[in-house]
């Protein structure tokens, strides 16, 4: 039983990793976008890490590395999580609608 709780625990955080680096970077560039003064600043940190992270991945993918997304799939969800809760903040502290028309 303990071996199948392992198997499904990393099968979801494999998942999580994953639709978190799909979802970061729509959710940088409408940050980047939308975002004025320093919360455009604070959305910037993510982007910096991320694209360390991304040069990493690609080199080791170019290496042949076998576990080359393995950096990816641990800091994609820091990072989507940070902007989404920043983006929460800016919207609550400034009062924006989230969807303007």
């Amino acid at each position: 039983m303990t071996e199948n709780l392992q198997t499904i625990f990393g099968s979801i955080i494999i998942m999580v990793g994953f639709c978190a680096a799909i979802a970061y970077p729509k959710l940088q560039y409408s940050a980047l976008r939308q975002m004025r003064g320093v919360w455009l600043a604070l959305s910037l940190a993510p982007l910096v890490v991320m694209l360390v992270v991304g040069v990493v991945t690609a080199l080791a993918l170019s290496e042949g590395a076998n576990l080359w997304p393995l950096l990816l799939i641990f800091t994609a969800p820091i990072a989507t999580a940070y902007l989404a809760v920043l983006r929460f903040l800016e919207r609550r502290v400034t009062h924006r609608d989230p969807y303007p028309s």
